[in-house]
């Protein structure tokens, strides 16, 4: 556990995973809908994902399909700044969101808002892959950027700022000179969502807050379980309470929570139970995609094996414990309609990371049972309406 535990916060704090991506077709049946950052989105037919700096994509459909860089200048060898698919930076990941209003604009040719390093400090660059031009939206950064979003003509980015925290900003897809919202008590947030009126924020604490889109002024509207996480749609707010303990196997604890709703319209409202039993692995394992929640449970957990391995902190050979620990089944919430059903039986694979869905793929970060060593070894795309599978290395 403490190895996927190291992995979900490592994730939520560079592009996490768990709330609005984009979701193919079926964003096209909503309106004013956010959009956020993440190193991977389904769009078009084809999946778009970060490697070595640069985006890349595979159609999701060709099997024998191979990965093919965004740049679309056959002599670039896409690996500096001359190649304006390319995003420098100086630790972690960029950041990176899909605009699918623009790019179904744009003949479908997607455009990307991404974070990139530039002369000490950090831009948003727009990234038009029909014409394959890179313009710089918002320069002279001054911090890292965690997370982008995107609503309407509005640019919303979390910034890490060391000591003072992480702080929220504003400005727009034409450069204005950004707002941002007041953090003197140097909290560490983490944006949730965006609604038509507000912005839904976390701190570390777990506590929730909604602004207004200048970011004037917060309001705290409730607790959570989970430090950082919250999943909105259709106005209303999903969080998680109740941890506990739901199984403990060969000594290891693992941990369940349950979701709840409320109503954005009436904060103060008593929430409501949504989902039992979501598997808690340092943060809920549940992945928002428009108004599906996925989500794993702590069913079916057995040790696979244990394996005995040098751990150069301790200085001495140690004994790792592999469980089969539920995240290799699947299921759906939906949200218009309050139903679960579960969507995959089995992967025959641990999962680390969710990245995107939509209503035939579902794509993580995946390893089999049987690897001796930590972490997730490559990108899965799962068709679950056949059950095929695509690995990306």
């Amino acid at each position: 556990m403490k190895r996927l535990n190291i992995l979900f916060l490592y994730a939520m704090l560079l592009t996490y995973l768990l709330t609005f991506v984009s979701c193919g077709d079926t964003a096209t049946q909503y309106k004013n809908l956010p959009y956020k950052s993440s190193d991977g989105f389904i769009y078009n037919g084809n999946f778009y994902f970060l490697k070595n700096d640069t985006i890349e994509y595979i159609s999701l459909s060709e099997e024998s399909a191979q990965t093919v860089n965004l740049c679309s200048d056959p002599l670039c060898n896409h690996s500096d700044k001359t190649c304006p698919n390319y995003y420098e930076m100086i630790y972690g990941v960029p950041t990176m969101v899909i605009d699918e209003a623009e790019s179904n604009k744009n003949k479908f040719y997607p455009v990307f808002y991404v974070s990139t390093y530039n002369n000490g400090s950090y831009q948003i660059v727009k990234f038009d892959s029909k014409n394959n031009i890179r313009d710089v939206v918002i320069d002279n950064i001054a911090n890292p950027i965690l997370q982008i979003w995107l609503f309407n003509d509005n640019i919303f980015y979390l910034c890490s700022e060391g000591e003072d925290g992480q702080n929220i900003y504003i400005s727009n897809k034409y450069g204005t000179v950004p707002k941002k919202l007041d953090n003197s008590e140097k909290m560490y947030f983490w944006i949730s969502g965006i609604t038509d009126n507000s912005i839904i924020f976390c701190d570390y604490e777990g506590n929730i807050y909604m602004s207004p889109h200048d970011l004037s002024t917060k309001t705290y509207i409730c607790n959570s379980v989970s430090r950082g996480n919250a999943y909105i749609f259709n106005n209303k707010l999903f969080f998680a309470k109740d941890l506990k303990v739901a199984k403990q196997i060969e000594g290891y604890n693992f941990l369940s929570c349950d979701i709840y709703y409320i109503d954005l319209g009436d904060i103060n409202m008593s929430p409501i139970l949504a989902i039992k039993d979501v598997s808690y692995i340092a943060v809920p394992a549940i992945f928002q995609s428009y108004n599906l929640l996925f989500y794993c449970m702590p069913n079916d957990i057995s040790l696979i094996k244990s394996v005995f391995q040098y751990d150069p902190i301790q200085e001495k050979t140690i004994e790792v414990k592999h469980f089969k620990d539920g995240t290799s089944t699947i299921y759906s919430y939906n949200i218009l309609n309050n139903k679960s059903s579960k969507i995959i039986g089995d992967t025959n694979e641990l999962m680390s990371r969710f990245i995107d869905a939509d209503d035939t793929y579902f794509i993580y970060n995946g390893y089999s049972y049987d690897i001796d060593t930590i972490g997730p070894t490559h990108i899965t795309i799962y068709n679950y309406k056949n059950g095929s599978k695509k690995i990306i290395d």
